[in-house]
């Protein structure tokens, strides 16, 4: 018996560590993997080798990681190439996802279990691709086969035209027969399931029932086939068909065709006259529905392209955090030390405003990214928008016909309450947005379960009981076009400056964050309507105190140790606690903070220190200063957060955490309180 070797990965990386990092974990996994150090190198071994997957960078010397992909996609378009890339440039990922790269990670990858997941599921996809295109060979054959059958039998055909008709009855694929000029002679019982009948189609042209931007694909298909030219694939064509509305779009984002999509096999029927020529009958082939194959590919890499730009946001976020960090804390002790009639005074308050409003932006990138960090509590949904009613009538004005249809029996959901306000408050400025006329506002809420059929067409949705929030308008609609991006960040149809494109991508990552599901449905000049679901918590869970709220007294005399890299947030951090009485030491490192610990100077009270550090994370580095120092107490803080203090950007329970950038009320009231906190446990 032959031992079936596993995968073959090829990595691609002028950095040695990298691919060596890279190989020692795939290895560990039973993965074989070989190295190449430069795009060259890499070609070469993709061509001898013949690797089942591939793994490039983008920025090397001689072929960048784009030439490389081009390069492999146009040898072979089905192997699985995944970039992995130090660079956090939009362009650079939106352009290997176009060039054919399959999935785009962000180095340093932080959990390097994401290369597993993106290698498994790259390597899932591809033999899936495989297989459907044995399949498809298997299936020309059988076309190939059946049609020599019948023109050798064509004295038999009479009798047993009924036994076939039976038998084709059973395949669901339509299988059909046309004439040279595209009139239908025959097709099988099965077109049934798209509401014709088998004998209202004879005789009728198929350039009637296709889609007419696919009407040029089949007119080439007849004419290669009239001229005895043989097909190597299959055609991907649009049929209209009574079943499907044609002016509904269900989207996730994703711009879905009205019409079924049909993967059609065909070959050319001949006959050969006394002269030796042949004369062209017509063709015949089997027709394949792939509509929600399509559907579900389309998800799919919707859903890879969202994770990508996530990441990138997310990156972008955690370094614009630190620098926020410092502009607003020392806008703020400079504008301490200034009276309001110094010239500069005025100038640092918009240094400071617009800190604030940078602020606002990166907490938006973060909660796309799905890496805000959240406190969620049990919400009463019907509760939260009867609360926020006037405010959101006020909002749409009135010239609006607002109306809320509650359910009174729906159960509760868990999410952040500050979050959920903000979903319900851009879905409906958007509603508002689209009606400048006036119209129709509905917002509504009732239970809901999403079973198995509505999951297979969903891959993200697990079925079970969920709360919908619907808000719907009556305005002018969203074009298909626009859906395809209608989440991401940036996008946006409104004009220069009176739109950051961040409104229904903050809508998304929250929804996705707190385990629910956004989709959209919308036709021209009829409306749009929003449904978001929420799984839904069978039962009211003790609500957790507020944590909002400040101590009277804020000074203190405890030591302090803060770990941060960032030098000028260490120093604004340090000045801001010796402002308060703290004694303060501070560190670049975990290793520095670490050789402090082992050699201290008097007791330390409290280690401040960024989750984010080089080296050692700063959770490595809590875990070793507490087995040292029993009772210090520890405060994280970070522009972006990991696995290690969160699970889907929920917070853990007895964390302290500080959510950069803060201000320097948040900072001593924090400190204050874990300080007090350890007084009183004492």
């Amino acid at each position: 018996m032959v031992e079936s070797k596993s995968p073959l990965i090829l990595t691609i990386d002028d950095e040695k560590n990298i691919r060596k990092s890279f190989r020692n974990f795939l290895e560990d996994y039973e993965y074989r993997v070989i190295e190449a150090e430069n795009g060259q190198i890499g070609l070469e071994l993709f061509k001898t080798e013949k690797p089942n997957l591939v793994l490039v960078d983008l920025r090397m010397p001689e072929i960048d990681g784009l030439e490389v992909l081009k390069e492999i996609t146009n040898i072979s378009p089905n192997t699985p190439i995944i970039v992995v890339s130090g660079t956090g440039i939009i362009g650079d990922a939106v352009e290997a996802l176009r060039l054919g790269a399959w999935d785009y990670l962000l180095k340093p990858i932080e959990d390097i279990s994401v290369l597993l997941h993106a290698v498994e599921k790259a390597l899932e996809r591809a033999n899936l691709i495989r297989e459907n295109k044995d399949y498809q060979e298997h299936l020309e054959l059988e076309i190939k086969k059946r049609t020599q059958e019948l023109e050798e039998s064509n004295a038999a055909l009479a009798e047993s035209e009924n036994t076939l008709n039976s038998i084709i009855g059973q395949i669901p694929d339509i299988i059909y027969r046309l004439d040279p000029e595209g009139k239908i002679v025959f097709i099988s019982q099965s077109v049934s399931r798209y509401g014709y009948s088998p004998e209202s189609l004879i005789g009728q042209s198929i350039f009637d029932f296709v889609h007419h931007e696919d009407k040029e694909i089949i007119k080439q298909h007849l004419n290669e086939r009239r001229k005895e030219k043989r097909s190597t694939k299959s055609l991907e064509v649009r049929l209209k068909t009574p079943n499907r509305k044609a002016d509904s779009i269900e989207s996730h984002g994703i711009g879905e065709d009205n019409n079924f999509i049909f993967s059609v096999d065909a070959e050319g029927i001949y006959s050969t006259q006394n002269n030796g020529e042949s004369n062209f009958l017509g063709t015949q082939g089997i027709a394949r529905d792939i509509t929600e194959r399509k559907k579900l590919e389309e998800q799919l890499q919707h859903s890879q392209k969202m994770e990508a730009i996530g990441m990138l946001a997310g990156g972008i976020a955690h370094d614009f955090n630190n620098l926020l960090t410092s502009i607003m804390g020392y806008s703020y002790l400079s504008l301490n030390q200034l009276k309001e009639d110094n010239p500069l005074f005025g100038n640092i308050k918009e240094i400071q405003s617009a800190g604030e409003r940078a602020t606002s932006l990166t907490r938006q990138l973060l909660a796309f990214s799905r890496k805000q960090v959240i406190q969620p509590q049990i919400i009463d949904l019907n509760k939260l928008i009867n609360n926020t009613q006037k405010m959101l009538k006020r909002i749409v004005g009135e010239n609006i016909e607002f109306i809320t249809i509650p359910d009174s029996s729906i159960g509760y959901l868990k999410a952040d309450p500050g979050q959920i306000e903000q979903i319900v408050m851009n879905l409906v400025v958007n509603a508002r947005d689209a009606m400048p006329n006036g119209g129709k506002l509905i917002i509504e809420t009732s239970n809901t379960y999403l079973d198995d059929a509505y999951s297979k067409e969903h891959i993200d949705v697990t079925p079970g009981q969920y709360i919908m929030l619907s808000i719907s308008d009556n305005g002018c609609g969203i074009d298909k076009e626009t859906l395809k991006h209608i989440f991401e960040p940036f996008f946006t149809t409104k004009e220069m400056g009176k739109g950051t494109g961040l409104g229904l991508s903050t809508v998304y990552g929250i929804i996705k964050q707190s385990g629910g599901h956004i989709f959209v449905y919308s036709e021209i000049d009829k409306g749009t309507a929003f449904k978001v679901y929420f799984p839904r918590i069978y039962f009211e869970e003790e609500k957790q105190p507020s944590d909002i709220g400040s101590d009277k007294h804020l000074y203190g005399n405890e030591t302090i140790l803060v770990v941060e890299d960032d030098e000028t947030v260490r120093k604004l951090i340090a000045t801001i606690l010796t402002s308060y009485g703290y004694k303060i030491h501070i560190a670049n490192s975990g290793d520095a903070a670490l050789h402090y610990i082992n050699n201290p100077k008097g007791k330390i009270d409290l280690l401040l220190t960024d989750v984010i550090l080089p080296k050692m994370s700063g959770t490595e580095l809590a875990d070793k200063v507490t087995s040292i120092c029993k009772d210090i107490k520890i405060v994280f803080m970070s522009g972006y957060t990991d696995r290690s203090i969160v699970q889907h950007g929920i917070l853990e329970e007895g964390i302290n955490y500080i959510q950069k950038p803060f201000t320097h009320d948040i900072l001593v009231q924090k400190i204050r309180k874990v300080l007090d906190a350890k007084r009183k446990s004492s």
